[in-house]
């Protein structure tokens, strides 16, 4: 039966059923401090970030984003400084001085006819770019070719553009979770993160969501967890990826689900909203799926469940200013 045709009082009632059974198998976790809680939120404070994805990816993705800042919930963005109409989104982010805005640093060119390179250029980093000067295609043709200089230069050269289009980074993001792709590079990211002090949105609590979609990024993470948190930067208890492979005609119910399932701490909701075109079509082929990230994140049901359940919207600034307050693990 499709979920999509469910009446909608089901779907709650089932989500409030799901969540109960997932507390029986997660009482021995709840003794230990949420991130959440260490960041200064109540130990039952269930928070949350969305993050709204491939900011300057395109025009259609930059109106999938003002879309959703300008009528929805209130959200972070990341950009990719590769992104051929980051000026385009560069030029409404001035007129709204409070947004949250990282760098999504990309160094993978994943499209087959809409491509790009490193901000280096491509004789600075060689090792980064395939013989036509584009970044690799996929992350495992990256982890086979790169070298961690190669990576770390391209990591500062993509911050030093932000900078120097006067953006005021809160956050860094990776792209395809490309700098998980090797602990050398990993190890690179982090020596960046924390000379500059940029929080970097790295789960390594609970992270009931993130250990299904990326096991092998949380045990990375996890391993490091009290390094990284003494060298301090702020971390989060999971991260939710998910909705990219959910089909485009259930995300409202899905996001909704979401929503009633969870739990105490704090969460990064990854979106990727568009509003697609035909030209947005001919490059990728997920444009419905990004339409309903764009058109859930403005409904007003969602609004509701976020209110109802007590969910506290906050953003990388935030948390930010609570990890400076903070002490060590």
């Amino acid at each position: 039966m499709n979920i999509v045709h469910q009446p909608l009082e089901l779907m709650k009632a089932w989500s409030v059923w799901i969540a109960m059974l997932c507390c029986l198998f997660v009482t021995n976790a709840s003794a230990e401090a949420t991130y959440a809680e260490r960041l200064g939120w109540k130990s039952d404070d269930t928070v949350l970030v969305i993050e709204l994805a491939e900011g300057g990816m395109s025009h259609a993705v930059n109106r999938g984003i003002t879309e959703v800042l300008d009528k929805g919930e209130s959200a972070s963005i990341a950009t990719m400084m590769t992104g051929p109409w980051l000026p385009s989104l560069m030029r409404y982010t001035r007129t709204k001085t409070s947004l949250d805005i990282g760098v999504e640093l990309t160094l993978n060119s994943e499209y087959e006819a809409y491509r790009w390179g490193p901000v280096s250029g491509r004789f600075k980093v060689p090792s980064l770019v395939d013989e036509q000067g584009y970044l690799w295609k996929s992350t495992a043709l990256l982890a086979a070719k790169a070298t961690p200089d190669d990576v770390e230069a391209e990591i500062r050269a993509q911050i030093e553009r932000a900078e120097a289009m006067g953006i005021n980074i809160t956050h860094l993001v990776s792209h395809l979770s490309a700098l998980f792709a090797k602990e050398e590079f990993f190890e690179r990211y982090l020596k960046v993160a924390v000379e500059k002090q940029i929080p970097v949105l790295l789960p390594a609590g609970l992270a009931t969501h993130a250990n299904i979609e990326n096991t092998n990024l949380v045990k990375m993470v996890k391993e490091h967890a009290t390094r990284i948190w003494n060298s301090g930067l702020p971390l989060v208890d999971d991260m939710h990826t998910a909705s990219a492979q959910w089909e485009a005609g259930q995300k409202k119910l899905k996001f909704i689900s979401m929503l009633h399932i969870l739990r105490p701490g704090l969460t990064v909701m990854v979106l990727n909203p568009a509003i697609p075109t035909d030209e947005f079509n001919f490059i990728a082929p997920n444009g419905r799926s990004r339409l309903a990230d764009a058109m859930a994140m403005q409904d007003i049901e969602l609004k509701r469940v976020i209110e109802s359940r007590g969910i506290i919207m906050t953003n990388w600034k935030e948390i930010k200013e609570r990890r400076a307050k903070a002490g060590k693990l």
